[in-house]
This record gives C-alpha cells, sequence and structure tokens, in this order.
C-alpha cells in the first residue's frame, strides 16, 4: 500500500525515524471528506476498534437492559486490567453464571504496569480476567447463555454470535447478505474483520446516529474509565482521555497495531488511522494532532495536562532529559 509520512522522531539534530500511516475523515453522510495519499485505498484489520459494533447482536435482543452502563461499557473495552475493570469482569461472569474459565481470550500481563508489578509484589497470579479483552467475552458469553448457545466454541466463524456479530456489520455497511467480508482471528481469539479504512471511518459516522447504537454509545462516554482506563499513576489511555475531554462528544475506541477510530456525536463525522509500523505511541500522536486540526476539542480542553503526554513534541531520554522531539506530519484537515 502506498501512504504519507504522518509523523518523524528527531533525536538531536537529525531525523531518526519516520512512520508511515494512513487517515480518514468521512462526513455526516458517511463520504469521504479528508484522506492523506492512499488512505482511500488502505485496507487493514479493525482490530478493537471494532468491539463497539461487536455487542450490537446482544442490544437487538434487549440483553444489554440487564447489564448496568458501567458492564456494557467494558463489553467495549481494551481495559488496562485494574481491580475496577476485573470486578466488572467478574460481575459479568455471574450474570451469565459462568467463572473466568469459560473465558477463551487467554492470558496476558495487565496493561497497567503499575498493576502488574502490585500483583507480582503480592504473589497473586494473572489471570484470564486481567485480559483486556475479558469485559468484551464475558459479556458475549452473558449473550450466548441467555440465548442457550454453546459457550464452548462462541469464538469460531461458524458460532451464530459470530454470525449475527458479521450480519450487523453488513447491515451497517449496507451491504448484501451473500457480499464478504474477511475476517481473521484477533489476539483475543475473537474474528477481526479485513476493511477499508473509509469503512471503518464511515462505521463511527453511524454509531452516534444509528439508534440500535445509542446504548453503546451512552455507556461508552458515561464510563470512559472503563473503556480503557489507568496506564500508570497520573496517565490515562487515550481513549478515556479523550472521551473524557470532549465531555462525551467524541467516542473512541483504539486498536491493535496502529488502528485508532472515533466519531464526532456533535457533527456526526467519523475518523480512522492506520499507523504502518502499529507504533502505538505515534498512532496517539497523529491522532491527537488530527483531532487538533479539526477542531474537536475545546481550546480549554487542549490545555489540559491528561492530554500533554500525547501532544508534548518534546522527546524525553530515560533520565528525563530532552534529546530531540516528535513531528507530525498532517495538514489541511482544518
Amino acid at each position: 500500500m502506498t501512504g504519507s509520512i504522518l509523523a518523524e522522531m528527531v533525536r538531536g539534530n537529525h531525523v531518526e525515524n519516520q512512520y508511515m500511516g494512513w487517515l480518514v475523515v468521512t462526513d455526516a453522510k458517511g463520504s469521504v471528506k479528508y484522506a492523506t495519499p492512499g488512505a482511500v485505498e488502505c485496507q487493514t484489520y479493525f482490530r478493537s476498534s471494532a468491539k463497539p459494533f461487536q455487542v450490537l447482536p446482544m442490544v437487538a435482543a434487549g440483553f444489554h437492559q440487564q447489564l448496568t452502563q458501567q458492564e456494557l461499557a467494558l463489553a467495549c473495552a481494551s481495559h488496562t486490567g485494574t481491580d475496577a475493570h476485573v470486578l466488572v469482569v467478574t460481575r459479568l461472569l455471574e450474570k451469565a453464571g459462568l467463572t473466568d474459565s469459560a473465558l477463551q481470550c487467554g492470558i496476558h500481563s495487565p496493561v497497567s504496569p503499575a498493576v502488574a508489578s502490585q500483583l507480582i509484589r503480592q504473589g497473586n497470579p494473572i489471570t484470564p480476567l486481567h485480559n483486556n479483552c475479558s469485559g468484551q467475552h464475558a459479556a458475549l458469553l452473558y449473550f450466548c447463555m441467555k440465548q442457550g448457545w454453546e459457550i464452548s466454541t462462541y469464538q469460531e466463524e461458524s458460532h451464530p454470535l459470530q454470525q449475527e456479530i458479521l450480519a450487523h456489520f453488513k447491515e451497517l455497511l449496507g451491504l448484501k447478505a451473500l457480499d464478504d467480508i474477511d475476517t481473521g482471528t484477533d489476539g483475543c481469539g475473537m474474528r477481526t474483520y479485513y476493511l477499508a479504512l473509509p469503512l471503518m471511518a464511515q462505521l463511527y459516522g453511524q454509531l452516534v446516529k444509528t439508534e440500535l447504537c445509542a446504548p453503546v454509545v451512552e455507556a461508552m462516554t458515561a464510563y470512559p474509565d472503563m473503556v480503557a482506563g489507568d496506564i500508570q499513576p497520573n496517565k490515562q489511555a487515550l481513549d478515556t482521555v479523550l472521551m473524557q475531554v470532549s465531555d462525551g462528544n467524541l467516542v473512541c475506541k483504539a486498536g491493535a497495531q496502529g488502528v485508532y477510530c472515533m466519531s464526532n456525536r456533535q457533527t456526526g463525522e467519523g475518523m480512522a488511522v492506520k499507523i504502518a509500523s502499529g507504533d502505538k505511541e505515534i498512532r496517539n500522536r497523529v491522532v491527537v494532532a488530527a483531532v487538533k486540526q479539526l477542531g474537536w476539542l475545546t481550546e480549554s480542553a487542549l490545555t489540559l495536562d491528561v492530554l500533554q503526554p500525547f501532544s508534548d513534541p518534546v522527546l524525553l531520554n530515560l533520565s528525563k532529559e530532552p534529546v530531540g522531539r516528535y513531528q507530525i506530519t498532517l495538514s489541511g484537515l482544518a
């Protein structure tokens, strides 16, 4: 895929790294409003940015009404593994009559290094509950139990859960039942969808305009700390920060390997980003620069301390000394 350099890392007087990527913004009608070179043709996996849509079968069936907004927000999350997250995942499993042995998301160290260190110090095990996708899996298992579906195969492509999720994607995209959407397997074992970047932006535009999606949007923006959360003391994940500082106007969900999607509730616009290298730090910086250029945050919000880790251009070494800078090369979004 052809693309353009969206960011550079300068050390001393020289560019040390360049980061190719793609960015698309769609208007309220779903038409491409802005695209970096090659972005309209760019295709990639939706990864965890798909999560707000993967709960739609549960919402359509009305079972979300038996969940709290906090639980529904966690169903859309890539959480950081804090005690608060684990508590809500456990509650979801209890509502389903299950334990964490039913989760097929696998085990990894909590996203929050502080939480991981605490578990090690206390001699407590890392379990599937700490997986950043455990909230989604617990909620979808709850849905499967309500539907009377087999839960041992809930991740398989042929399972009714996966088929219903795919059907909702096709409906939102205006595709016919027989139109193919290529799928792959995500890191947590769920199906993930190979889409053109403009389609991802269009989906996020529809997220804030479609009645079926309204409970999901309300839950995510009411509990942004559940959607991602604390990474370390005094630093939260970008999803949480953007939804908080925009007072819920922006609906955001990061995906792995440099993917990021969001929608603007006020304008109905959608945005999708892909960084070729998958670099999370660069992705976040590009997203914040784009939001600033688009005018999606107020001037006062842009000055808040919680946003500075994603916008401060200074490159620091391990002694916190300035040794260079980040340069974001987006232009023409406004």
